[in-house]
C-alpha cells in the first residue's frame, strides 16, 4: 500500500526512499508498476483468504479497532483521488483505478460489523478530507445495504451513518457531494427505513432545509427523490 501510494507521477520526478531506481523507468513502465501494485492490493482485499481471516478475528474475539482498517481506507481513496486529478495515469488500461479501488474498499468493508464501517467513516470526516467524502460515503453505504443479518450493531450503526448524512446535507457546501449524501440517504431508506423509522424520520426535516431550498439544481432534484423513497417507506408503514 506505502508502495503505491509513494510511487511518483513521472519518471523525473524525486523518490527519496523508494525501493525501485524510477529514473530507469519509462513513463509506460512506471504507469505499469501502478497498475501492478495496485492490482495486487485489490485481489488481496477482496480475497476469500482476507474475508476468512477478518472474519475469525472478530469470532475468536480478538481487540480489533476501526483503527486498524481506517488507514487502508484512507490510503485507497488517496489514489482514486490521485486519479481523477490526473496525478495517477491509468486511462489507458482495462481496469480503471476507481474500480480497481472500489473493489478493494468492497473487500475491507464487506468482512467488518456495520458498526466498524460508520467509525471508519466518522474517522475520515473527522480529517475533512472533502475531495473524497463522496466517494466515501458512497462505499459505505454500498456496504451499509447488504447487512448481515446476525449483527447485532446494525440499527445503532445505521443511526450514526445517519447522522453523518444529516451533518453533510445540512452543510451543504459541496453540492456534489450534498447530492450523494442525498442519494445515500434514499438508498438506505430501502433496506432500513422500516427498522429505523425514528430515525428517517428526524432527517426529513434536513432534507427539506439543506436539499429542497438549495440553490443547487442537482442537490433540489436528489432531495426530491431522497423524499419519494423515504415518504414511500413511510407510507407503507402506516398503510
Amino acid at each position: 500500500m506505502k508502495l503505491t501510494i509513494s510511487i511518483p507521477h513521472d519518471p523525473s520526478q524525486e523518490a527519496d526512499g523508494f525501493p525501485l531506481d524510477i529514473m530507469s523507468y519509462s513513463q509506460e513502465k512506471l504507469r505499469s508498476f501502478e497498475r501492478q501494485c495496485l492490482n495486487i492490493i485489490s485481489m488481496v482485499l477482496s480475497s476469500k483468504s482476507f474475508q476468512g481471516a477478518v472474519n475469525r478475528a472478530f469470532a475468536a474475539g480478538y481487540d480489533v479497532s476501526s483503527d486498524n482498517f481506517s488507514s487502508v481506507v484512507e490510503k485507497l481513496l488517496h489514489v482514486s483521488a490521485q486519479s481523477k486529478k490526473g496525478i495517477t495515469l491509468f486511462d489507458k488500461i482495462p481496469n480503471p483505478v476507481e474500480e480497481l479501488v472500489s473493489t478493494a474498499l468492497d473487500g475491507i468493508l464487506s468482512g467488518l460489523p456495520l458498526q466498524f464501517v460508520s467509525d471508519i467513516v466518522q474517522n475520515f470526516l473527522d480529517t475533512k478530507k472533502s475531495n473524497m467524502t463522496a466517494q466515501m460515503i458512497s462505499i459505505a453505504t454500498d456496504r451499509f445495504t447488504k447487512p448481515n443479518k446476525g449483527d447485532t450493531t446494525a440499527i445503532t450503526s445505521v443511526t450514526q451513518f445517519l447522522s453523518l448524512l444529516n451533518a453533510i446535507i445540512q452543510n451543504g457546501e459541496v453540492p456534489s457531494t450534498t447530492a450523494v449524501a442525498l442519494e445515500c440517504v434514499a438508498r438506505l431508506s430501502q433496506v432500513h427505513g422500516k427498522a429505523n423509522l425514528d430515525a428517517f424520520e428526524k432527517i426529513l426535516p434536513i432534507i427539506v432545509e439543506g436539499g429542497l431550498k438549495n440553490e443547487n439544481d442537482v442537490v433540489v432534484l436528489h432531495s426530491l427523490r431522497c423524499l419519494l423513497s423515504m415518504l414511500y417507506i413511510l407510507l407503507e408503514e402506516v398503510c
